[in-house]
């Protein structure tokens, strides 16, 4: 899959800098309650346009004055309720990823101009086969987080193609926020497959050490005979 895009130039698009890294698909509920979040989210409501999701490098969410990271992702909200405190409930997707070219601060939330990336992917045998790879291994690394932490992870809407399989398990690993910042800023898909199988192996190999661990554990509880041990 070879990536063609273009680029469109969007003005005061405002920002919702947070501690989450959004993919183009992901759901995201939020729980806005901030004075000057609530008046972005009533401008967004209003005029029906995108809000950017980026990832603090610097900051709190709460309060103060964030600094985000440079590359994010635009979402549309789906739902929006809004409770009786005046908090209120959002849930966004993620469509485009975007670069930020300028901040503006001249509302009391942040706005910017930014670049937004217009993907359009057409499929070669060599990104299928990455996809395929990255497949075959997220589905043993599912079964393993379910057999060593019991986590459980839904893999039965698992998409085909190679762009939807890379943005899913982006979005669906469970890893640390710098790791999902740099697979967002993978702009090639190929490049984002190879950083999958990366981190995914190097995940697998931190599951084979705790269960190694587990074991070990076990071993010097209960004993050599498999009875409890006196210590």
């Amino acid at each position: 899959m070879t990536r063609k895009t273009s680029v469109e130039i969007r003005h005061n698009v405002p920002l919702f800098p947070l501690h989450t890294v959004l993919f183009p698909g992901m759901m995201l509920p939020l729980r806005v309650f901030e004075p000057r979040y609530l008046r972005m989210f009533d401008r967004v409501l209003n005029t029906r346009e995108e809000f950017g999701v980026v990832l603090i490098a610097k900051g709190s969410e709460v309060g103060g004055e964030a600094i985000p990271h440079d590359v994010g992702t635009l979402a549309r909200v789906v739902r929006m309720e809004r409770a009786e405190d005046g908090t209120l409930h959002v849930m966004a997707q993620g469509t485009r990823r975007f670069r930020v070219q300028a901040l503006n601060r001249q509302q009391p939330y942040l706005q910017a101009r930014v670049e937004v990336v217009i993907e359009r992917w057409e499929e070669t045998p060599r990104t299928y086969a990455l996809a395929m790879k990255v497949r075959e291994i997220w589905e043993r690394y599912v079964v393993r987080l379910k057999e060593v932490i019991g986590l459980n992870i839904p893999t039965h809407d698992m998409p085909t193609h190679a762009s939807d399989i890379a943005f899913y398990v982006a979005s669906s690993l469970r890893i640390g926020v710098q790791d999902r910042q740099y697979l967002l800023t993978r702009w090639d898909t190929a490049e984002m497959l190879r950083a999958e199988i990366r981190i995914l192996r190097r995940e697998m190999s931190l599951l084979r050490f705790i269960e190694r661990t587990q074991e070990r554990e076990n071993e010097l509880r209960l004993g050599p005979t498999g009875y409890l041990s006196r210590n």
